[in-house]
């Protein structure tokens, strides 16, 4: 065998050697990613389950001002209640026995009592003995206490017929709207924030004990 020969033959296992290298090095490395790339995917999932992100200072804003509001209005002490006032079934006559219980001046008025009937339910409801010594007759016109100071207006109507009532409520001057369960709608808060009126959602019977 030639030296030449020789040569060749001692030099090819070499060179297949370093060939194969930078092809094992490519699959280490690419291994390596996939677990690196799997562990970070892990690490952000666990991350976003054991995460719970804190109220937001809007939010917590928010939430401070409704409370505000809705004890500045609960320390009013003149009140009109809309809504099916005389009918001792209803929220309404229930709101207007409460507040009266509590010494404030409330207006019950029921926009759907004809006046003919008028008169005749309001001698009835004066001789009642559930009447509170702050109640006053019913009204069926919000109309009927202007130049009487009202602080906050009671919805305790349909959304359909309250948002004619509080528009009343604002050519009258009064400012706070207190809605009650089922009272309320989207119109209804939107014209009282359009307005500048503070508006509240709740309900009284709870709310001032």
């Amino acid at each position: 065998m030639s030296p030449a020969f020789s040569l060749l033959v001692l030099q090819r296992p070499q060179q297949r050697t370093c060939i194969s290298q930078p092809l094992q090095l490519r699959d280490s490395l690419v291994s390596d990613t996939s677990r690196i790339i799997e562990t970070l995917r892990i690490a952000v999932l666990r991350a976003r389950s054991q995460h719970v992100a804190p109220p937001s200072a809007a939010t917590s804003l928010s939430s401070s001002s409704t409370s505000a509001m809705s004890t500045s209005m609960l320390d009013a002490k003149t009140w009109l209640v809309v809504g099916d006032v005389l009918n001792p079934t209803k929220p309404a006559h229930t709101i207007v026995t409460h507040l009266a219980q509590r010494s404030r001046t409330v207006y019950p008025v029921n926009p759907r009592i004809p006046d003919a009937d008028l008169i005749a339910q309001r001698d009835k409801r004066r001789a009642a003995a559930d009447r509170g010594s702050s109640e006053q007759d019913v009204q069926n016109s919000v109309r009927a206490v202007e130049g009487k100071g009202v602080e906050v207006l009671d919805l305790c109507i349909a959304p359909a017929v309250g948002l004619g009532i509080v528009r009343e409520a604002k050519e009258l001057g009064i400012q706070n709207v207190f809605i009650q369960p089922g009272a309320g709608s989207d119109e209804i808060v939107e014209y009282c924030k359009t307005n500048g009126m503070a508006v509240h959602q709740g309900c009284v019977l709870r709310e001032m004990a």
